[in-house]
């Protein structure tokens, strides 16, 4: 019998050495692993997006910076000069610039501060971007909404600490949360990526969050077209003008 125990000792002893060198490298092995046990949609992945080829008689025009190629009795809006519509006279197709609107809003508002309905604060964010080698990504937008559904991985926590393992947990929360309203599929496109989204407006409406290379320019673009085929032809041609 005590030969047992020692031997159980000696193997309790190793254990434990084992897990304190795990624990040394891996610092937040523990946190990741109760962050999947939490939470069902952390290792959900974007889909990539059924691009479709564009008609030879669809016709290119511009809209704030974008490409976009629309049937031939598509005309522009006289309400908007971002805005295309079809032929029944409805709006089919309209740009925003993510950043731009976000910019409007700090200006009309000054006590507008994207960063009050999270934990975290902007300096505890850049942080934790600099730790992982991410680019930095702003709440003020899609662009953090985005990162959580796509690039964010559940064992981007492993060797986090401290403030860096908080804004972990809620990025989790985030890319959990972010299923539960909407479809997201993604497009390699000239000059970026979009991410196509369904399910938040209705049937036959869906926006695509366009990104360039850089980060430094964001656009969306919100398609109103009953006709799958159609809407995914039009969808499929956005890229970046320049």
């Amino acid at each position: 019998m005590r030969r047992i125990k020692i031997i159980g000792a000696a193997v309790l002893a190793v254990l434990l050495a084992a897990a304190a060198v795990v624990l040394i490298w891996f610092p937040g092995l523990f946190t990741c692993l109760r962050m999947k046990w939490k939470y069902d949609n952390l290792d959900r992945k974007v889909e990539l997006y059924e691009a479709q080829s564009v008609p030879a008689d669809f016709q290119q025009t511009e809209l704030r910076g974008l490409h976009i190629s629309v049937p031939a009795d598509y005309a522009p809006n006289e309400k908007s000069s971002s805005a295309l519509k079809g032929p029944d006279g409805k709006t089919r197709v309209f740009v925003t610039a993510t950043a731009e609107a976000m910019e409007l809003i700090s200006d009309l508002n000054t006590e507008y501060n994207p960063f009050e309905a999270y934990d975290f604060t902007e300096a505890e964010l850049r942080q934790y971007f600099q730790t992982v080698g991410e680019p930095y990504c702003s709440p003020a937008g899609s662009a953090l909404l985005f990162y959580c559904k796509d690039r964010f991985s559940v064992w981007d926590g492993l060797k986090l600490r401290g403030s860096d393992r908080a804004v972990y947990t809620e990025l989790c929360e985030i890319r959990n949360g972010s299923w539960d309203y909407e479809e997201t599929e993604k497009m390699t496109i000239p000059g970026g990526i979009a991410y196509i989204s369904s399910g938040m407006l209705g049937g036959g409406t869906q926006t695509v969050s366009v990104f360039s290379e850089t980060g430094g320019r964001q656009r969306m673009v919100t398609v109103k077209e009953p006709d799958e085929r159609l809407r995914r032809q039009i969808i499929s041609s956005i890229s970046f003008a320049d």
